[in-house]
C-alpha cells in the first residue's frame, strides 16, 4: 500500500504538468494565443497545394468571426468576415505585412509533414491537433530538462523538479501552435549538451550543441543569437582540457559544412548567413517612429508580467499580487544563490546565466523596446533551462539555511505555481472567453 502510494506520489508532479498543458489546450479558444493565426496559415499553405489555399484562407477567417477572435485581440467584432487576412489591421500591426503562407519556415514545414496523414479533416481539428503536437514537442523539452537537472548535485529534486515548470505562461505557451515551442525544444537541447561538454567532452554532446544551434536558428529567425550563447559558453568552459582545440576545429568545420550546403541548396531551409545576418542587422536597423519607443522600465515590466501570465494576445493579465509574489520569491533565490556562488567561487553557471540573459534582453529590447512593440516574456523561454537551474539551486539554498528539515521555500513557490494555474484557468480564462461580458478592450 506504501509502496503505491510512493508511485502515485512520484508521478503526480508530471500528471500536473500534463493536465495543465491539455487544460489550456482545450479551454483557450482557437488562435487565441500570439501568433496562431500566421503560423497555422503557414502549415496549411504548405499542407495543401497552391490551388486550395484560397478556400483555405477564407475558412480560416470565418473562424476567427465565429469565434469572436477579433473582439478578445480588441477590436470590434466586424458585421461580415474580411474577403483576406491582409485586410485585418490588427495582423499588419503585428506581422508587418501579412498574406496567407507567408514566412514558411522549418516549423511549418515539420508540422505540415507530420499532419499530412490528417489533412482531410476539418480546419478546427487539424488546428487542435496540431495544439497536441506542440504539447508533445513541450513534454520532450521537460523530458530533456528533467534527466538533466535531476542528474545534478545542486538541482537534483526528484519529481518535484517537473513542478518547477508550472510557470503558466510557459504552460500556455506549450499548448500553442507556434515556431517558439520548437525554439524551446532546440534551446533546451542546446543548453544541456553545452553544460555536460563544459564539464567533459563529448562527441556526442559536441553534435548535440549543433543541432540545438542550427534547430534553433531554422526555426525561429531569432535563433542567431545561440551563436553568442556557444562562444560565451565555450570561453567560459572549463572542462574541454587538452581536447579543447578538438572541439573548436569540430564547431568550427561543422559552420563550414552548413556553409556549403547553404551553398548548395540556397533556396532550402538552410539559409544560414542570410539568418544569422538578418537578426544582426535588425540590431542596427534604424527606427523611423522613435516617438512610440517604450521607457525601458516600462518594456522590463511588461516582458516580465508576459513571462508569469498574460493571456490571449497580450490582452488579459493576472492581478499584479501574483506578479509580486513570483519576482519576489525568483529575486530572493537568486540572491540566495548568488550568495553561495561567491562563497565556493563556482563562476561558470552564474556568469554564463546571466550573459545569455543579458544578451536576450538586449536584443529584444533593441528591436521590440526601441520600436513601441509590446515585448513578450516567450522570447526568453529558450533560456528555460539556465533560469531553471538558478531558481532550483536559489531556493534549496534558502531552505538549508532556514528550513533545512521542512524546505519551507520550495514548497510556497512550488505551491503558489499549482495555485498561478488553477487562478489562470478558473478566475481568467473561463470569465475571459465564456462568461465575460465586459473588458478593456471594445467590443466585449
Amino acid at each position: 500500500m506504501n509502496s503505491t502510494r510512493a508511485k502515485w506520489s512520484a508521478r503526480l508532479p508530471l500528471v500536473l504538468v500534463v493536465v495543465a498543458m491539455l487544460v489550456y489546450l482545450v479551454l483557450i479558444p482557437p488562435f487565441q494565443n500570439p501568433d496562431e493565426v500566421q503560423h497555422f496559415a503557414g502549415i496549411a499553405a504548405e499542407l495543401y497545394p497552391i490551388s486550395e489555399h484560397a478556400r483555405l484562407e477564407t475558412a480560416i477567417i470565418h473562424i476567427l468571426w465565429e469565434t469572436r477572435w477579433f473582439v478578445f485581440v480588441g477590436m470590434a467584432q466586424p458585421d461580415r468576415p474580411p474577403e483576406k487576412l491582409s485586410r485585418i489591421y490588427f495582423l499588419r500591426n503585428v506581422q508587418g505585412s501579412f498574406s496567407f503562407g507567408r514566412g514558411l519556415n522549418l516549423f511549418h514545414q515539420l508540422y505540415a509533414r507530420i499532419l499530412r496523414p490528417f489533412r482531410k479533416l476539418s480546419l478546427v481539428n487539424l488546428f487542435y491537433l496540431a495544439r497536441l503536437l506542440s504539447l508533445l514537442w513541450t513534454l520532450l523539452s521537460l523530458l530533456l530538462a528533467y534527466r538533466f537537472l535531476a542528474t545534478r548535485p545542486d538541482t537534483a529534486a526528484g519529481p518535484r523538479i517537473w513542478l518547477f515548470f508550472l510557470v503558466p505562461q510557459f504552460m500556455i505557451l506549450g499548448t500553442a501552435v507556434n515556431y517558439d515551442v520548437l525554439a524551446v525544444f532546440f534551446g533546451t537541447l542546446f543548453f544541456v549538451s553545452l553544460f555536460r561538454l563544459t564539464e567533459r567532452f563529448s562527441w556526442w554532446q559536441l553534435a548535440g550543441i549543433m543541432i540545438g544551434l542550427f534547430g534553433a536558428l531554422f526555426a525561429k529567425k531569432g535563433g542567431w543569437l545561440f551563436f553568442f550563447f556557444l562562444l560565451a559558453g565555450l570561453l567560459l568552459g572549463k572542462g574541454f582540457g587538452r581536447r579543447f582545440r578538438t572541439s573548436f576545429l569540430a564547431l568550427a568545420g561543422t559552420v563550414l559544412l552548413f556553409s556549403w550546403v547553404n551553398y548548395l541548396l540556397p533556396g532550402k531551409i538552410f539559409k544560414l548567413y542570410h539568418y544569422l545576418f538578418t537578426g544582426i542587422g535588425r540590431l542596427y536597423e534604424c527606427d523611423s517612429a522613435t516617438s512610440i519607443a517604450m521607457g525601458f522600465g516600462d518594456f522590463l515590466l511588461v516582458l516580465g508580467k508576459s513571462f508569469f501570465a498574460m493571456i490571449g494576445w497580450m490582452a488579459f493579465d493576472v492581478h499584479w499580487i501574483w506578479y509580486a509574489g513570483f519576482f519576489f520569491i525568483f529575486g530572493v533565490a537568486l540572491l540566495a544563490w548568488a550568495t553561495k556562488i561567491f562563497k565556493h567561487k563556482e563562476w561558470y553557471l552564474p556568469v554564463f546565466a546571466v550573459l545569455v540573459l543579458v544578451i536576450q534582453v538586449a536584443a529584444i529590447w533593441q528591436w521590440y523596446g526601441n520600436r513601441g512593440i509590446a515585448p513578450q516574456g516567450r522570447y526568453i523561454f529558450p533560456l528555460w533551462l539556465p533560469l531553471i537551474m538558478v531558481m532550483i539551486a536559489g531556493l534549496r539554498r534558502l531552505d538549508q539555511r532556514f528550513s533545512p528539515h521542512r524546505g519551507v521555500w520550495t514548497r510556497v513557490y512550488l505551491g503558489g505555481l499549482v495555485l498561478a494555474n488553477a487562478m489562470v484557468i478558473f478566475a481568467r480564462i473561463i470569465p475571459v472567453f465564456y462568461l465575460a461580458m465586459r473588458s478593456p478592450h471594445g467590443g466585449m
